[in-house]
C-alpha cells in the first residue's frame, strides 16, 4: 500500500487513495468492498470531488476484494491487487480487466510502481513482478510448483531470498508481506510481519536481494501496516512501534515522538509534509519526520488511505463516507454515492484511492 501526502497548511487524508484523470477531466480512483463485510470487491471512478462515483468493476464473489492500487502515468495503466489477483486498466480507469494468476497469487496485499516496474507483495512470502501489469514473474512465494516450470510467466525463486526466509523463519513462506514501496533508483522496500522487511534491487523485469533488517520488538503480532517514503526519511508503520530510516533503508530507529499506542495504518508525504494516520481521528503531521503534531481528522474508524488532488485532501475511513479538507485542519464529510447507472446501490467502503491529473 504507497502513501502521506501533504504539507502542513494541508494536512492531508489517510489512508490508500489514488486518482487518474481522462481527456479533459480529472479523476479519482477508489476501490475497497461494498456493504459493511469486507467479502466482495469493487473499483470506481469520480470526477466531482468523490460526491458521485461510477462503477467500473464488481465482484460477487466472496473473498475477492481489492486492498491496494497504484497508477503508472508513463504508461497510463491502473492496477489493482487483492484476493481476486491483479486486476489492470490501460485507458485511464475506463475498462478494467482480471489478468490470470494462479491461485496461491490471489492473496496480494499491496502493489507499487517504480522505474518502469510494477511490484506486488503479500501473503506466503508472495512478491511479483510486472513491467506491463499484464505478465507477471512470480519473484518469491510457498507455492511449490514455482521450481518445476509448470508456470510459464514466472521467474524462479531467488536464491537469497529463499536462504533468507528459511533462515529467519525455519520454513519459506510464514513471512506475510503488507506493505511496498519504491525507494527510487529501482530499489524497493517490502515489509511485513515481524516487524521485518527486505531491501530489493531491480534487474530487469526483475528483483534481487539486496538487504533485510530486523526491527524490535520480535512478536509475530506486531506487523508493519505501512511506508511512507519523504525526502528526507522512510517511515514504517505499525502498532505500537513504528521506525524511521534517514539513510535510504539501511538502518532503522524506532520514533520515540508518536504516541507509543497509536496503531498507525497509512500515510502519505506531499509538499514537504508527513501525514500519518490510524484509529478514530488519531493523525499525525510532521515537516522532518522528528517533531510530530498531533490532529483530529473526525475519524470513527480506521484510516485506510489518504489523498491529495492538489485542492483538496481525501480520508477513507472504515464505515464512514470520505473525510475531506482544504487545509489540512478543518475536515468535514461528504455523502458519496454511487451514480445512476450502477445495477445495484451499495454502501462504498474504500479501502485505496487515488488521484492522477494526466
Amino acid at each position: 500500500m504507497n502513501k502521506i501526502k501533504t504539507t502542513f497548511a494541508a494536512l492531508c487524508a489517510v489512508m490508500s487513495i489514488s486518482t487518474a484523470t481522462t481527456q479533459a477531466e480529472e479523476l479519482l480512483v477508489g476501490a475497497g468492498y461494498p456493504g459493511t463485510q469486507n467479502l466482495h470487491g469493487f473499483i470506481a471512478t469520480s470526477t466531482d470531488g468523490g460526491k458521485t462515483w461510477h462503477e467500473k468493476w464488481y465482484s460477487d464473489v466472496r473473498g475477492h476484494n481489492v486492498n491496494d492500487l497504484v497508477y503508472a502515468k508513463d504508461k497510463q495503466t491502473f492496477v489493482a491487487v487483492g484476493r481476486s489477483g491483479v486486476i489492470t486498466s490501460t485507458d485511464n480507469g475506463e475498462t478494467w480487466e482480471k489478468k490470470p494468476l494462479r491461485t496461491s497469487d490471489k492473496k496480494l496485499k499491496a502493489v507499487t510502481y517504480g522505474n518502469g516496474l510494477f511490484v506486488g507483495v503479500g501473503l506466503g512470502s508472495l512478491i511479483v513482478t510486472s513491467t506491463d501489469g499484464v505478465t507477471w514473474k512470480h519473484i518469491l512465494g510457498s507455492d511449490k510448483l514455482i521450481n518445476q516450470g509448470r508456470e510459464q510467466n514466472y521467474a524462479i525463486d531467488t536464491d537469497k531470498l529463499k536462504e533468507w526466509n528459511s533462515n529467519v523463519f525455519g520454513a519459506a513462506g510464514k513471512m506475510h508481506y503488507h506493505d511496498v514501496a519504491h525507494l527510487g533508483n529501482g530499489r524497493f522496500l517490502v515489509t511485513g510481519s515481524y516487524n521485518r522487511g527486505l531491501v530489493l534491487r531491480q534487474q530487469g523485469d526483475t528483483l534481487v536481494f539486496e538487504s533485510d533488517f530486523r526491527n524490535t520488538p520480535d512478536n509475530p503480532a506486531i506487523q508493519a501496516k505501512g511506508i511512507v517514503v519523504g525526502a528526507d526519511a522512510i517511515v514504517i508503520l505499525s502498532k505500537n512501534k513504528n521506525f524511521i530510516s534517514r539513510d535510504g533503508g539501511a538502518t532503522w530507529k524506532q520514533s520515540r515522538k508518536l504516541k507509543k499506542n497509536a496503531d498507525l495504518v497509512s500515510g502519505i508525504y506531499t509538499n514537504g509534509t508527513y501525514m500519518i494516520s490510524g484509529h478514530f481521528g488519531d493523525t499525525y503531521v510532521s515537516n522532518n519526520a522528528k517533531k510530530w503534531e498531533k490532529i483530529n481528522s473526525g475519524g470513527r474508524g480506521t484510516a485506510y488511505d489518504i489523498a491529495y488532488d492538489g485542492n483538496q485532501y481525501y480520508i477513507a475511513d472504515r464505515g464512514q463516507d470520505l473525510r475531506v479538507s482544504q487545509d489540512g485542519k478543518t475536515w468535514s464529510t461528504i455523502k458519496t454515492a454511487l451514480s445512476d447507472d450502477a445495477e445495484e446501490d451499495y454502501r462504498m467502503n474504500f479501502k485505496v484511492l487515488e488521484y492522477v491529473n494526466r
